[in-house]
């Protein structure tokens, strides 16, 4: 862990998209005392993130605004946190500095693990900032091994499991998604561009018309992996009440998720809600 991050004179630029964590980093910086600054992203931010906080808004496309507050907020470090949905390139929109910075990064433009890394090297060779990952402040968000739930996985979710696994680790090798829902050994569906919500959610209604579950007992995993050659300072695997939620309205029997590279929010509300539905979460 950066030794340097609990000292108030280490400027963090928060680069915040969408969801909870980016909150939990702006309370975790007023915690320390430590000097913030956000930069929130049009259309994916939450308003209520910035209340009361030093910040900026900028588009997606608004690369030269993005440098400009770079240059003139001299920050030490920098985090890239939240959801945000990449545009096409004709909503994009872009100024004459995303058009330069596009062109530096080339082909990345197409997959999202390699975007965000061609971003932060981008960051750290033009800026000279260093940019962190969320578990370097939140330490405590990272999901161990091992199941933190009641309800544990039964030997056909192991082996469905096992199968997620294998599947998500090969559309992460090719920069595609991290999630995948298997039922009784069959791939249900595969994250890409949707995202884990709709994955779940088009699994619930593909499971339905199988109609293998004469019962009405939940079967059926979501399985998220980060990508074999994922950066560990961007975009890891994260769920929370929301992705329980939506598990447990698909009809789904549980969650496994990559421990030691996986981040679980608000864990004491996700375990209170998965024990109460019977299904079981599991750090693999």
């Amino acid at each position: 862990m950066n030794s340097t991050l609990h000292t108030p004179h280490s400027k963090l630029c928060i680069i915040a998209g969408g969801g909870g964590i980016p909150k939990l980093v702006v309370d975790a910086c007023v915690a320390q005392g430590r000097s913030f600054f956000i930069v929130a992203l049009e259309g994916h931010a939450d308003k209520e993130l910035v209340a009361g906080c030093p910040h900026d808004w900028v588009r997606l496309g608004g690369a030269a605004k993005l440098a400009d507050i770079l240059n003139r907020e001299k920050f030490q470090e920098l985090v890239m946190i939240g959801s945000v949905h990449k545009p096409s390139f004709a909503a994009l929109k872009p100024d004459w500095a995303t058009v330069k910075y596009l062109a530096r990064i080339g082909k990345a433009w197409t997959g999202e693990d390699s975007l965000l890394r061609a971003i932060a090297s981008i960051i750290e060779e033009d800026f000279k900032i260093k940019v962190i990952g969320v578990q370097d402040i939140l330490g405590g968000l990272v999901l161990k091994k091992g199941c933190i739930t009641k309800q544990s996985p039964d030997e056909a979710s192991v082996k469905d499991i096992d199968l997620g696994i294998a599947v998500a680790k090969n559309i992460g090798r090719a920069d595609i998604g991290q999630s995948v829902v298997i039922q009784d050994g069959i791939v249900l569906c595969v994250e890409a561009f949707e995202g884990t919500d709709e994955v779940i959610r088009r699994a619930g209604e593909l499971k339905q018309k199988r109609n293998l579950d004469p019962d009405n007992k939940p079967r059926g995993v979501l399985v998220k992996t980060a990508k074999p050659q994922q950066d560990s300072r961007l975009d890891l695997p994260t769920i929370g009440i929301n992705t329980v939620n939506n598990v447990i309205e698909a009809g789904l029997s549980g969650i496994a998720i990559q421990a030691g590279k996986s981040l679980i929010i608000d864990i004491d509300s996700v375990r209170k809600l998965a024990d109460e539905a019977g299904i079981f979460i599991v750090g693999v």
